[in-house]
């Protein structure tokens, strides 16, 4: 296992559309799991135009200055001290832009019931690049370039 975390932090509130320098790229060692937790090798992140608005929120907390990226994002369960979660599940939860994330579980969907009935088809835009990708994608999300979903490709 890759022994280090790639993070997007928010480093400034964008004055119009968020640029790269609004994004700091940082690296922390991967989570281990504690009791009741597990780790998740992050896979793909959603690129929504819902984060201008987290970013910026006046009916919720914003994102702090400082912490990681908050998005949606799929990936599989690598390390697991969690009963309901088994080391290869996929899953997709409120992970943030990085690469890897722990989890206790909450609001976490487990995708193998999708995968097998095909309900996670749609028409996408796709990235690649990791979370070193991110400052790029807002933009092109908030300036109407991609089609359907935009997603980035972290591992």
């Amino acid at each position: 296992m890759n022994a280090i975390n790639h993070e997007i932090r928010l480093a400034a509130r964008p004055g119009g559309l968020p640029a790269r320098s609004d994004w700091e790229l940082t690296t922390e060692p991967v989570p281990a799991p504690g009791p009741g937790e597990f780790v998740v090798a992050v896979s793909y992140l959603s690129i929504d135009p819902a984060m201008r608005r987290w970013i910026d929120a006046d009916y919720r907390e914003p994102v702090a200055i400082g912490t990681v990226m908050e998005t949606g994002a799929a990936g599989r369960v690598i390390a697991s001290e969690h009963p309901g979660f088994a080391v290869g599940e996929h899953v997709y939860g409120g992970f943030g832009v990085q690469e890897y994330t722990r989890s206790d579980g909450t609001g976490v969907t487990k995708l193998a019931g999708w995968l097998r009935e095909g309900r996670l088809v749609s028409r996408e835009d796709i990235l690649a690049g990791g979370v070193r990708a991110f400052p790029d994608a807002l933009p092109k999300l908030f300036a109407g370039q991609n089609t359907g979903k935009l997603i980035v490709v972290v591992q």
